[in-house]
């Protein structure tokens, strides 16, 4: 499962990157709410 690729533009022969947000989003939404945790952690502990 490839998150960035590139392809080639048929008019100008040139490459172009291809991210493949989709696949992004599943890992992210995955670990969205340790993300949080650890943000809110952190200011808590700034505070202390």
């Amino acid at each position: 499962k490839i998150l960035i690729f590139f392809i080639f533009k048929k008019s100008k022969k040139k490459l172009r990157l291809i991210i493949n947000y989709k696949r992004f989003n599943e890992i992210i939404k995955k670990n969205y709410y340790l993300l949080f945790f650890i943000l809110e952690l952190k200011e808590i502990l700034y505070k202390a």
